[in-house]
């Protein structure tokens, strides 16, 4: 996204724990104030201008909300492709193979090739990373095994929360490539953005949102977006 985002630094929020070393959050809420407090490390005041992506939309909207509660003007709020409603997928019941196996396909990694019934092992998934150029290959495996057990503790997440109301408009970038039948719209965001939601389409799926395609898409409005703030 950085070769379309110009004149401006880009800070990326990584889950805490994912060195296995933290606790996981008990709540998107806990979450949102732990990013807002390292936020607030580099930028102690607005205007801010966030994006999330998957599970990272609905936490930056809940950071968007704290920051106005806090008195700071949130000058963008850009969401990819997030709905303010749990997975339907019941992966925070799953094994551990099952949640492997969406947590990659989440990432758009192809396991067509995968032996669907044999066990995965993570420094073989790392492997297998490192060779598509995915900078996940960097990962140690203890890594991506922390991020199997995120995964479900994400949706877990998800089932708790009820998001509250940002005052502004959101932008929105939605994937075209998904099940229509999985009632996944933007205007689901409705009840809880107290301004307009501008949608921009996406050619492609949910996982391929950040492949350089998309980005060619995504990139350029987020550009004059921020132009415009």
């Amino acid at each position: 996204m950085l070769q379309h985002v110009a004149d401006r630094p880009v800070y990326g929020l990584q889950t805490p724990n994912l060195d296995g070393t933290e606790h996981f959050p008990d709540s998107i809420e806990a979450m949102a104030a732990y990013y807002v407090d390292q936020l607030r490390t580099v930028q102690p005041h607005g205007p801010y201008r966030l994006l999330g992506w998957s599970f990272g939309g609905n936490v930056v909207q809940e950071i968007a909300v704290r920051l106005q509660e806090a008195g700071e003007e949130v000058a963008l709020l850009s969401i990819m492709d997030a709905f303010p409603v749990p997975p339907a997928d019941g992966l925070e019941d799953a094994g551990h193979d099952v949640v492997f196996r969406a947590l990659l396909t989440a990432l758009g990694v192809d396991l067509s090739a995968w032996d669907a019934d044999a066990p995965l092992d993570a420094a073989v998934v790392r492997d297998a990373l490192r060779e598509s150029g995915s900078p996940l290959g960097a990962l140690e495996p203890a890594a991506i095994e922390t991020m199997v057990g995120n995964f479900a503790d994400q949706a877990r997440l998800m089932r708790r929360h009820v998001p509250r109301t940002f005052r502004g408009d959101v932008l929105f970038f939605r994937a075209t490539e998904e099940d229509p039948a999985s009632g996944l719209v933007p205007s689901l965001w409705d009840p809880y953005v107290d301004g307009a939601l501008v949608v921009h389409d996406v050619p492609c799926g949910h996982a391929q949102m950040l492949r350089p395609d998309a980005r060619a898409v995504v990139g350029p409005v987020l550009d004059a977006a921020l132009r415009a703030t």
